[in-house]
Parts: structure tokens; C-alpha cells; sequence
């Protein structure tokens, strides 16, 4: 008489263990949203289960593979959360449980500074030491003064094998092509993980090739601000006014007229400063004080969390950090960030981690 598999479903479908020893992963990439992870996972060689053991105060929750022989630890800022405090718990848990990584990836979205750099939607911003700074900017809005948001510090330099790394693929070509040859060859491996492991159909529609024609690209000078579609002092209608996509209550005459760049299905990849602080910016006063000060490319809200945790930060860029955001291209930029963190890993030897110490 054969045996009844008396287990639920779920017990079914659960991962099995990681092939590999906690000690074996030496790559720590954090995120902060789920669409994030999704997108690291698509870029993952080699998906493993999860972890052998966990440390009894770690509370993250782990997505665990490798890129060109690297063991990966994908971890994601609890939902609900938000800022520098959350990402530096994660990592701090992180590390009670995986105790040989050797430096840290904060991958995912930010807000682009598009002037005087040509900053687009798509594009991505990658953190490296620039005027004296060490790659990104802390700021904060509990301290405000008549002219804005101030700077209170800056977070460590990235280390030097990442930016020897970051030097080399800098002068690829296969960073000039992260949409063609790196998110779209991973379409199928897209569909397949989304059957198994996630439900984030929007990074599915990025994989088409209409989709960059298809989602516009708009921007609007500092001074003109989304416009709202309703004069009620309701704070929830005037939440949901303010959600109205710009096509439908802004004037499109308005926008910033930019040149059409040679090559329209790639995002370029821009190397400097990125500001990082505890509240989400939407305001285009707020940024360009900002660019102002310090010359910053990107604005987010983890990085700064990373002090005494050697990262490189590598942000796409999925609005412009003003009134007019919108969640359309989260998907496409969360993708390209980590399209471009898998083409940096295959640009590091392994077997050279041994010589660096764990965080």
C-alpha cells in the first residue's frame, strides 16, 4: 500500500535548504520593496533555497542565489517600514546570521536630480566618492533650516574592490546595454519565478519591447507642480486628486523639452552622489536645495542606514522627486539597478573575497 502524503500544500511548496553553509554567502543586497527583490531574483544564476540556520533575533526573511559564482543574501525591509533606521536593522540581522559577508549592494529605486546631469527614468545612479564626499549624502528634515533640508554626515566609502569593479565595467559596453542584453534575455527565467515565488506581474510588462514607448518619460521645471483635480479640503480626496496621472490634469505644454538620445532602449548609467535621508522628498524645492548643496544625481532613503556596513548603492531612477511621481516605471527601474549590480558581480572574482574581512 503506497504511503498518503498527509502534508499541506504549503508545507509542500516550501524551499528546501540552501545547498551552502550560512558562512559560504558573501554578498549582502538589501532592498526596500518587494518589487525590488523580485527583480534581484531575476538576475540570480542560480536560486537556492533557504537558509541552513538563522540566528534567533534575526527577523529578516531571506532570498538566497548566486551571480558568477557569488552566494547572495537578498533581504527586503519589512513591510511598513521605511528609512535609514529600517535599513540598518536588516543589515544588522543580516549579519547575526551570515556572518562572512564581506560588503553589502543597496539595490532598487530613487529619485532622479535631473539637472545639469542628464538624468532620465530608467536611468541608474551608482555611488561613488565625488567633492570630497564618499559617495552618498546624509540629510535630514528633523533639522530645518530657512533654506532647506540640512546635511548631518556621510555614509563610509564604498569599499575598494567595488570600485575598482565599478571603474572596469564603466568602460564596458555591457553597461551601455542593460535593457537589451540583460533584462530582456531574462524574460523567461521572469515568467518561470513568478509561477514559484512572486507575484509581481508589473516587472513582467518591462520585458516588452514596446513597453519604454509606451510609458512616458515627463518633465516639468521646479516651479510647476502637479496639478490636482478637485478643490476639497478632504484629505483623502485631495490624496487621490494627487494620484491622477499628469496626462490627465497637468499641462503637457509645460514640460521640459529634452533631446532625443541616440540609443532609446537603454538606460545610461551615471557615477556620483547619491542623498539619502528619512523622508520621501516630493517636492522639487526640496531636490534642487539639494543638488544645489552638494551636486547629488539620486535621493532615497536607505542608504544612509549602511553606516559601518561597506556598500556600494546603486539606485534606478523611477521618478524626478517631485509633485508629479508616480509608480509607473518602479518596475522597469528596479530592474535596471539590478541588472546592473549582476553585471558588477561578474566583474569580481570570487575566490578574491578571501582577502577581504567580513563587515
Amino acid at each position: 500500500m503506497e504511503p498518503t502524503d498527509t502534508s499541506t500544500p504549503r508545507a509542500r511548496n516550501q524551499p528546501s535548504p540552501s545547498p551552502y553553509n550560512n558562512d559560504g554567502y558573501t554578498v549582502g543586497w538589501i532592498c526596500a520593496l518587494t518589487v525590488e527583490q523580485a527583480a534581484g531574483i531575476i538576475m540570480f544564476d542560480v536560486q537556492h533555497g533557504r537558509p541552513r540556520a538563522q540566528h534567533r533575533r534575526d527577523n529578516n526573511v531571506y532570498k538566497l542565489g548566486e551571480i558568477a559564482g557569488h552566494l547572495i543574501a537578498i533581504a527586503c525591509i519589512p513591510a511598513g517600514t521605511a528609512g535609514t533606521n529600517a535599513a540598518n536593522t536588516v543589515a544588522n540581522h543580516m549579519l547575526m546570521s551570515f556572518p562572512n559577508i564581506r560588503f553589502g549592494l543597496l539595490v532598487g529605486i530613487g529619485g532622479g536630480i535631473p539637472n545639469p546631469e542628464d538624468v532620465r527614468l530608467g536611468d541608474v545612479v551608482v555611488s561613488i566618492p565625488t567633492n570630497n564626499f564618499n559617495g552618498v549624502v546624509h540629510y535630514s528634515k528633523g533639522r530645518v533650516e530657512a533654506d532647506g533640508p540640512v546635511r548631518t554626515g556621510q555614509m563610509d566609502r564604498p569599499p575598494q574592490i567595488l570600485l575598482s569593479a565599478v571603474n572596469n565595467l564603466r568602460g564596458e559596453l555591457r553597461s551601455t546595454t542593460l535593457n537589451t542584453n540583460t533584462i530582456r534575455p531574462r524574460r523567461q527565467i521572469a515568467v518561470e519565478r513568478r509561477r514559484r515565488d512572486f507575484g509581481e506581474q508589473s516587472l513582467l510588462s518591462c520585458f516588452e519591447p514596446g513597453f519604454l514607448f509606451s510609458t512616458k518619460d515627463l518633465l516639468f521645471p521646479a516651479d510647476y507642480h502637479h496639478q490636482l483635480s478637485t478643490n476639497s479640503q478632504d484629505p483623502n480626496k485631495v490624496s487621490r486628486a494627487s494620484r491622477r496621472p499628469c496626462r490627465d490634469v497637468c499641462d503637457l505644454g509645460k514640460q521640459i523639452n529634452r533631446p532625443a538620445r541616440m540609443d532609446t532602449e537603454n538606460p545610461e548609467v551615471h557615477y556620483g552622489l547619491i542623498a539619502s535621508g528619512d523622508w520621501l522628498v516630493r517636492n522639487s524645492e526640496e531636490r534642487e536645495r539639494i543638488r544645489r548643496e552638494c551636486g547629488a544625481l539620486c535621493i532615497e532613503m536607505e542608504a544612509a542606514g549602511l553606516q559601518g556596513f561597506p556598500s556600494l548603492v546603486i539606485r534606478g531612477i523611477s521618478d524626478y522627486a517631485d509633485s508629479h511621481k508616480s509608480d509607473d516605471w518602479h518596475a522597469y527601474a528596479a530592474l535596471t539597478a539590478s541588472a546592473y549590480a549582476r553585471e558588477l558581480l561578474q566583474d569580481i572574482v570570487p575566490d578574491s573575497l578571501d582577502n577581504l574581512r567580513s563587515v
